[in-house]
């Protein structure tokens, strides 16, 4: 199969390649999957780059969210079956999502809503996982207020739908060629960084 593999490390593209590898198996615990779709993350380009504390494969296939189908399931998995959708973010020590087909750890995955295209599914794990932690780590109660910075940005979209479903008036700094969007989406307060001062429009006044 044909994957993207880490040849030394730096963040240029020049030191990945296309290379032909052996397809591997389904281990215990772990789904094969024909991959469909795969973003490039900002982080993907660091991890490239090298991280000191990271071990890293050989050959290291590059990635680290996307999406796909089920080819096989390894033992001990019951939530999955072959055929099904799925949508998936590794752990930064354990990357790899650039190739014709993966393995990984059930635990990483999820399975696709119906009402979600699989190949759109691939670009948003990683943004949705990071916006939900942030998100959960806050303890935000419903009708309180919340201020999203680059609210049109891949996290800052998905924290705002989050926000939305946890019932908060969701305030967000973006461009003005996203409002449409954005409003689409149920933002309650827009606030176009190129002409306002976040700090100005939201001063609380005092008595």
């Amino acid at each position: 199969m044909k994957a993207i593999i880490r040849q030394k490390a730096g963040k240029e593209f020049s030191t990945m390649k296309v290379q032909n590898i052996e397809s591997s198996k389904a281990q215990s615990g772990e789904l094969k999957i024909k991959m469909l779709s795969s973003r490039i993350n900002p982080v993907d380009m660091d991890l490239m780059k090298g991280f000191p504390s990271l071990k890293y494969k050989n050959p290291q296939i590059g990635g680290i969210d996307g999406a796909g189908v089920v080819l096989e399931v390894g033992q001990n998995v019951k939530d999955f079956s072959v055929g099904e959708n799925v949508f998936f973010y590794r752990l930064f020590s354990d990357i790899g999502t650039w190739a014709e087909e993966i393995t990984i750890p059930a635990n990483y995955c999820a399975k696709i809503p119906t009402i979600i295209d699989v190949k759109e599914a691939g670009t948003i794990a990683l943004p949705l996982l990071t916006a939900y932690d942030s998100l959960t780590q806050l303890n935000a109660k419903k009708g309180e207020k919340i201020l999203i910075h680059g609210v049109g940005g891949g996290v800052g979209f998905q924290a705002l739908q989050i926000a939305k479903q946890l019932g908060l008036f969701v305030i967000g700094t973006g461009s003005q060629s996203d409002k449409a969007v954005l409003d689409k989406a149920g933002l309650d307060q827009f606030i176009d960084y190129k002409t306002q001062d976040f700090s100005q429009v939201l001063k609380v006044k005092r008595s």
